[in-house]
């Protein structure tokens, strides 16, 4: 596979997990997420909910909460 096809289907890639969290990236679900719930969410329930491992919404998360500080 020449270097256009494999950026090709980088993009795809990209494009299918941003339809999939129903947001441009990880950090815009998990802010999205918080701001819109009625009560605390855990880290596992933010992780369920976008299909991500745990270690990377636990990353966002603290990078939210700094932000936000």
């Amino acid at each position: 596979m020449d270097g256009a096809n494999a950026a090709d289907t980088d993009t795809a890639d990209t494009d299918t997990d941003s339809d999939a969290l129903g947001a441009p990236s990880v950090r815009a679900a998990v802010e999205a997420l918080l701001l819109l719930a009625d009560e605390p969410m855990s880290i596992m329930t933010l992780a369920e909910a976008t299909r991500t491992p745990v270690e990377a919404v636990e990353a966002t998360v603290r990078e939210l909460s700094e932000e936000y500080a």
